[in-house]
């Protein structure tokens, strides 16, 4: 396949990383009745509160800055589309060089949908997150290129899907099994929260990919929001249907505390392979979450630590909820965090060994 079968069009560079993550490469979750909503009730003030990270500068957290540095949209080769929706498409490309193997996913948004300001914002408060973020447990953006009618983004390829869709193949997972993605989870929310300052406020399952050698990593920051402090709360209404914190339903404010609530619904879907609050009609699931985990049933085949743990993480009250003490709790007796966090931990989740390599980071971060 040659450079001519990869329409790009004449662009610019930027000289810093930016952007975005689609959800599985998919783009379009409507079929699946479970999109995201946003009310945009106050200024996402990214970037203007100091001290938001205390992460490396972008330009010095990896070699592949200078590898990459040089390069155009003309140096790579198109492989094959990987998705995309009503402005977006993400395809599968790799350099026009004999020695270069990795794969990278370039995502191609078009500026229309920036007509909107609400959208745009969200644009960019997820350039302004990944282009300070350096966490294995996140997908890594490496390039950003500009033309006159589209934005392109380099990103790391996560080839083996996401979590909604592995739940589709494979089924409810075992205790070990989900223990290993909620600990992925829990590294990207703590890199997030603590090191970024950074509230995610989109967990869900469509939004945790399976990147190379099986590493769970948290994508789709287009809902991130900056907090001050741990006291600080922000208004938005925002997130996914079923995964929104009561506080989020109730505009009484919210923190960190909810993408843990959030978390805590993804680890009943990993284990139950259903939702605890979803229900046929958008009332119906708000009336659900308002109740509480309390009034949810859990199958016989879960233990009590494990209901335990699901019930701590969604606790109606955000101060109830487990948050930075999660490690601690039962659920996690036994767990090598350590290892996990070097890179040293194996991943259980079924993966295929017939996907190409990409860019994934396997080194502590």
């Amino acid at each position: 396949m040659n450079v001519a079968q990869c329409q790009w069009e004449e662009s610019s560079v930027d000289s810093g990383f930016s952007s975005d993550v689609d959800s599985n490469y998919r783009g379009n979750l409507d079929k699946r009745n479970r999109a995201s909503w946003y009310c945009d009730r106050e200024n996402n003030n990214l970037g203007k509160k100091k001290g938001n990270s205390r992460s490396l500068p972008s330009q010095f957290r990896s070699d592949d800055f200078w590898r990459l540095s040089e390069v155009s949209l003309t140096d790579f080769i198109h492989i094959r589309n990987l998705g995309g929706g009503g402005f977006a498409k993400v395809d599968l490309v790799q350099l026009q060089r004999e020695d270069e193997r990795n794969l990278y996913a370039l995502k191609k948004v078009s500026k229309k949908l920036f007509s909107e300001p609400k959208q745009e914002q969200q644009f960019e408060a997820e350039k302004h997150v990944l282009s300070l973020s350096h966490s294995r447990f996140i997908p890594r953006l490496y390039r950003t290129f500009f033309s006159s009618n589209h934005v392109f983004l380099l990103i790391e390829a996560c080839l083996h899907g996401d979590m909604f869709s592995y739940l589709e193949r494979h089924g409810q997972m075992r205790c070990s099994l989900a223990r290993y993605v909620i600990g992925c989870v829990t590294e990207a929310l703590d890199y997030l929260h603590n090191t970024l300052h950074v509230i995610h406020r989109d967990i869900k399952t469509e939004n945790i990919l399976i990147g190379y050698h099986g590493v769970a990593k948290v994508a789709d920051l287009g809902f991130c929001k900056v907090l001050g402090s741990s006291k600080e709360s922000t208004y938005t209404f925002c997130g996914t249907p079923g995964y929104i914190a009561p506080e989020v339903l109730m505009h009484t404010g919210h923190s960190y505390n909810a993408d843990f609530f959030s978390l805590g619904v993804v680890a009943y879907e990993l284990l139950t392979c259903r939702s605890p609050f979803r229900r046929l009609a958008l009332i119906d699931t708000h009336k659900a979450t308002l109740r509480g985990i309390t009034e949810v049933a859990f199958p016989n085949i879960v233990d009590h630590v494990t209901k335990s743990f699901v019930r701590g993480l969604c606790y109606r009250e955000p101060e109830r909820r487990l948050g930075e003490e999660i490690r601690s709790h039962e659920w996690f007796y036994g767990f090598k965090w350590k290892e996990l966090q070097s890179g040293q931990m194996p991943s259980p989740l079924q993966i295929s060994s017939n996907v190409c390599s990409t860019t994934s980071d396997t080194r502590p971060v």
